[in-house]
């Protein structure tokens, strides 16, 4: 061992006193070897490793393998120069969680090779404990400062906010930390931003007061607040103000209200004092003892403005009050100074300091107006309450104080449900008329009497009553203080006379409808009810359903004859009884009918029956469908007829040219014995000859095939010999290099269809092929004959059919968009088309424009006996 480390060794275990008593240091090679280690780390080593140190141990192998890697990661890393620190929990074995810090710091020579590394550890158990606790204890005041219901903001000595509270932001409408950085006086009334800042200044030198003031929200608005202001003065020496703030609008509100309140209710406040007798007053006691504001409370003054018999009773409940400490609450009656005879409520109520009773306080009431007005109710209600007829008081606002029990059996409200309500608000409903209404409030606004108006009110259960109203308002010195309304039920003479009025009604309304029914032709007039069933009926088609008429009575419209057609009519004829007309067609008996209704009304606005005029369509039905079929037929026909001539004009000229022309130059050429120039006008006469036999045969099957002339004719045939033959029929039109591979896949078979029909399709899609494709290109034709299907397709390079133009290629005399310059007549496919309809078949193609096109189509067949 060399003099340094034995130097390092003795440092370290003697507990040098530049080292603290709780760090464990552990001196190492760089292979690991431990030279040395204080009594601090020998205790740590074995309460955390449960190693006992010996001279010489290996560091890596006390060290658990699993759990403390970063240990092993953290010596190497010391190894090669580079101090390491790491936190690491640790449960001892005593199970305890602890908290440490591991530092390896090498020791580097000046050939750059770590001769020592130190291992130190550092608990830090209780600090961790301490910054967890603190942490938690300011989320505490973080939660309680943000949570509470009052505003609250730190302010600095500069008046600029430093913190506010959520509950401050809500108050004033600002987002969180929206006011943060602020000036205070931001939220402060103009008015009284001076004084505010002097106050500030005031308070920072620690005087602390409660002040009130209105303060700014975010919107505009101003609230009232009480503001504490507390001086809290930091670590550092820096000055804050802390502002609670409370919003006492409401009380500020309710305290002029209270005020307000006392002349409103003609109400004022009394307080006597006990020991010294003083009475004292609030202002509007004043006014209810006609007494000017100079005037002095006293007991004995007050008592001689009572009548005999209520200063008695008066004098009775304060000596209760005062003996027995028992409150009170009464009504008595006043003569003023000025002969004024008044009625006030006084109440009164017992307070007691150490159980002696100290003070009386109450309110006096001027109850005058209610007292007389209740004496003449009482009046009116002993009259009115020995009446049949429903009668009602109420105050001169309109709201009810008084029924009687005529009202009560009449509408069903008992007083305690209709008082103080509007008596129009709970009676009138949907169908009341209005313009009666308005004309007993415009009265009534004008405080006249309303007398005789009939009105439809309605019952507690919603059952119609009629009534005739007379509304008469009571005075008093001038003044409006009730409305007197006598309610007489006329119900039954109102429905006595609607009942007369609709059975005259429609008395004359039946007999006018059997008139107009009795003969009317091919048809059903009836009368029907809101559940759709007949009430009238009658009309000469009843004959055809063989019932009179008195069966279909009280019985569903259509109902009897055909339960699906009372159905599909019930939604049009429910539309009716709202007002609308309704038109549509049924089909009754193989028959077809069609429907009218409209709503029948007497004198009302709602529909109460409904009128249906049932004819009998079938006939008309049937021409018109034939007319329809007709024409149909009519334009088709036309269409083809001028597309016949618009092609056969175009088309035959060509030909036709060709034959003229070339039959001029062979008289020419015979003269002069040109035999071979003869022969080539020849071919090309024979040519012409032949294209305008296709369109003529193209025309014939077409008519063939459109008057159902073309049936099928099968028998059996080679299905391979028969597509090589019509190769070899196609050959004199393909152009120069074309040619055409075929293909037949699966076994050779007898196919059982008809010749003639296939030859047809198959020819028209070939010569496509042949005409659609450029020189030199191939046309492929494959056939498959598989599961009693056969399937032909028939592919080309050619210029391909414009994706806008598919939609239509079946279609007669149709020419694609890029075939305009191309000899055809435009009834190759739908021909084609045309056959293998017949046959049975489907067909299908897709094709790519300038790349090619491939058709495919299946027939069923038989299949035979192989070769």
């Amino acid at each position: 061992m060399t003099t340094e480390i034995i130097k390092a060794a003795s440092i370290f275990s003697a507990d040098n006193k530049n080292y603290k008593n709780t760090d464990a240091l552990v001196l190492l090679d760089a292979n690991g070897k431990i030279f040395s280690c204080n009594k601090t780390a020998v205790r740590l080593l074995r309460d955390l490793f449960y190693f006992n140190y010996q001279t010489d141990d290996n560091f890596l192998n006390i060290i658990p393998k699993k759990g403390f890697e970063i240990l092993t990661s953290n010596f190497y890393s010391a190894t090669k120069g580079i101090t390491t620190s790491d936190e690491y929990n640790i449960v001892d074995k005593r199970g305890k969680i602890r908290s440490f810090i591991f530092t390896f710091t090498p020791t580097i020579q000046a050939n750059k090779k770590i001769k020592l590394i130190a291992f130190s550890l550092i608990d830090i158990t209780q600090e961790q404990h301490l910054h967890t606790g603190s942490h938690n204890s300011q989320k505490l005041i973080d939660l309680v400062f943000h949570t509470s219901d009052i505003g609250i903001a730190i302010v600095n000595s500069r008046g600029r906010f430093a913190k506010v509270n959520d509950g401050l932001n809500r108050m004033l409408g600002y987002k969180q930390n929206e006011l943060i950085g602020k000036p205070y006086l931001k939220i402060i009334v103009p008015e009284e931003r001076k004084q505010s800042e002097f106050l500030h200044k005031q308070y920072l030198s620690g005087k602390e007061k409660n002040i009130e003031r209105k303060i700014i929200c975010k919107k505009g608005n101003l609230i009232d607040c009480s503001i504490n202001n507390s001086l809290f003065i930091d670590d550092d020496g820096n000055k804050f103000l802390v502002k609670i703030f409370r919003d006492i609008s409401e009380n500020k509100k309710y305290k002029d209200l209270l005020q307000e309140a006392e002349k409103m209710g003609q109400m004022g406040g009394y307080e006597l004092d006990v020991l010294t007798n003083k009475l004292m007053w609030t202002d509007e006691m004043y006014r209810i003892f006609d007494v000017k504001n100079d005037f002095i409370p006293e007991v004995g003054k007050v008592m001689h403005m009572f009548t005999e018999e209520s200063r008695k009773l008066v004098q009775k409940k304060l000596k209760d009050a005062l003996n027995y400490g028992k409150d009170f609450d009464i009504e008595v009656e006043l003569m003023t100074i000025k002969k004024n005879r008044k009625w006030v409520r006084i109440t009164c109520n017992v307070k007691r300091t150490q159980s002696k009773i100290t003070t009386l306080t109450g309110i006096v009431q001027d109850n005058t107006f209610g007292k007389e007005s209740d004496l003449k109710i009482e009046q009116l209600s002993w009259v009115a309450s020995h009446t049949n007829n429903a009668v009602i008081i109420t105050d001169s606002y309109g709201k009810v104080i008084w029924v009687n029990k005529s009202f009560e059996e009449l509408t069903g409200y008992k007083l305690e449900e209709i008082k103080g309500k509007i008596p129009g608000r709970v009676l009138q409903g949907k169908l009341t008329n209005l313009d009666a209404v308005k004309k007993i409030s415009r009265q009534l606004k004008l405080k006249q009497a309303s007398k005789g108006i009939v009105l439809l009110n309605y019952t507690k259960e919603g059952k119609p009553i009629w009534i005739t109203s007379d509304i008469a308002p009571i005075f008093k010195d001038g003044n409006l203080i009730n409305f007197v309304g006598i309610m007489t039920d006329i119900t039954e003479l109102i429905e006595a006379k609607e009942i007369q009025k609709s059975q005259q009604t429609l008395k004359r309304s039946l007999n006018f409808l059997e008139t107009i029914a009795k003969d009317f032709p091919k048809g059903i007039i009836g009368v029907l009810d809101k559940e759709l069933k007949y009430v009238f009926i009658g009309g000469s088609e009843l004959k055809k359903f063989g019932h009179p008429a008195s069966y279909y009575i009280g019985n569903k419209i259509f109902y009897n004859t055909s339960p699906e057609a009372a159905n599909y009519a019930a939604p049009f004829l429910e539309k009716v009884f709202q007002g609308e007309s309704c038109s549509f067609d049924v089909k009754l008996n193989e028959q077809i009918y069609s429907v009218n209704a409209v709503p029948l009304r007497i004198e009302e606005d709602t529909a109460i029956q409904i009128l249906v005029v049932i004819q009998n369509i079938t006939d008309r039905k049937k021409s018109e469908e034939e007319i329809l079929r007709t024409l149909e037929k009519q334009r088709e026909l036309n269409n083809l007829k001028t597309k016949f001539v618009s092609i056969a004009s175009h088309e035959f000229r060509t030909p036709l040219s060709g034959i003229l022309s070339s039959s001029y130059l062979i008289s020419k050429y015979n003269s002069l014995r040109d035999d071979e120039k003869v022969q080539k006008h020849i071919d090309r006469i024979t040519e012409s000859v032949n294209i305008l036999t296709d369109i003529l045969n193209d025309f014939l099957s077409l008519g063939k095939i459109e008057e159902g002339k073309i049936q099928n004719t099968f028998s059996e045939f080679c299905l391979k010999e028969f597509c090589n033959s019509l190769i070899n029929e196609i050959q004199p039109i393909i152009k120069k290099g074309q040619t055409i591979v075929y293909k037949h896949r699966g076994e050779l078979s007898l196919i059982n269809s008809d010749k003639h029909n296939l030859r047809h399709i198959i020819i028209n899609l070939l010569s496509n092929a042949v005409k659609y494709s450029s020189e030199g290109k191939k046309i492929w034709i494959t056939t498959t004959v598989n599961n009693g299907q056969m399937q032909f397709t028939i592919k080309d390079e050619g210029i391909g059919i414009p994706k806008e133009d598919q939609e239509h290629l079946f279609q007669t005399f149709f020419r694609a968009n890029n075939a305009a310059t191309i000899q055809g007549t435009g009834m190759g496919l739908h021909i084609a088309k045309k056959y293998l309809d017949i046959l049975g078949g489907r067909i299908q193609f897709s094709s790519t424009l300038n790349k090619g096109t491939k058709f495919s189509f299946q027939l069923p067949v038989t299949e035979q006996n192989n070769y």
